[in-house]
């Protein structure tokens, strides 16, 4: 890595982890901290740097040891006594009109049905975005392709949302109630996919078992062997067997 390319890899490494988080849509853990995946998926949406990796970038911080930075296992983030970042969180923030929040293509029946983020808390924070193309570049990290949702945030927070903005970007919720979500047209597909999804599994009637390597009998199964017709030969040898049965074919002959 030449010089000009690692003092500007440190730039915004520090920028990212010790001032402003939010403005690369990130989020840190308690204490500043952030996994090498996190970062590398942030860094790849900075011009200069999609071409690292989360190896490339732990061998960084190994190689060249940037004093400002500490990083332990699979995390790393900027060192106590130059964070700036601590009173980032605002619990009595009041959010805009609208947020916006990203998700995958095959998430986005789920999150209009059930709303996103698990009620009453238990989960991770939902992280929504103030602009549409922040969550884009959100969404971007984890699909090439994200839908973003429309969260009519000042009415969910007058019913009741708990909502903390997180810098100037982002704001943080538990939970969002779907009627506060708008969503933009789902596909024909996905709806095609989730009818599949939703019918019953094909399978042996309750009560019945099927283990490995058996098969349901039919009526046809329990036939005399004698009696079940192959092909032409076999049907009219059938034929002749039932008239001899029932005392109409012709007399046998000695």
């Amino acid at each position: 890595m030449k010089s000009r390319e690692r003092k500007r890899l440190d730039k915004v490494l520090f920028a990212l982890l010790g001032r402003r988080p939010d403005a690369f849509g990130v989020v840190l853990e308690e204490g500043g901290w952030l996994s090498f995946k996190g970062l590398h998926r942030a860094l790849a949406q900075e011009p200069g740097f999609s071409h690292l990796r989360p190896s490339g970038i732990r061998d960084y911080f190994t190689t060249f040891r940037p004093e400002r930075f500490q990083w332990e296992g699979t995390r790393v983030r900027v060192r106590p006594e130059f964070q700036d970042w601590s009173r980032i969180e605002d619990a009595r923030a009041e959010p805009p009109a609208r947020l916006y929040f990203p998700v995958r293509a095959r998430g986005l029946i789920s999150a209009v049905e059930r709303g996103i983020g698990r009620p009453g808390g238990g989960g991770k924070r939902v992280v929504l975005a103030v602009s549409k193309e922040m969550a884009e570049r959100m969404g971007r990290y984890r699909d090439p392709a994200p839908v973003v949702l429309t969260v009519l945030a000042q009415k969910a927070w007058r019913a009741g949302t708990c909502f903390s903005s997180y810098g100037e970007e982002l704001f943080l919720a538990d939970h969002v109630p779907a009627e506060y979500i708008i969503s933009p047209r789902i596909p024909r597909e996905l709806k095609k996919k989730r009818g599949k999804a939703d019918r019953p599994p094909s399978g042996p009637r309750p009560g019945v078992h099927a283990g490995a390597g058996t098969f349901a009998l039919q009526p046809r199964d329990l036939a005399e062997p004698d009696l079940v017709p192959h092909g032409r030969r076999g049907r009219r040898a059938a034929r002749r067997g039932r008239r001899r049965k029932d005392g109409k074919g012709p007399a046998r002959r000695r």
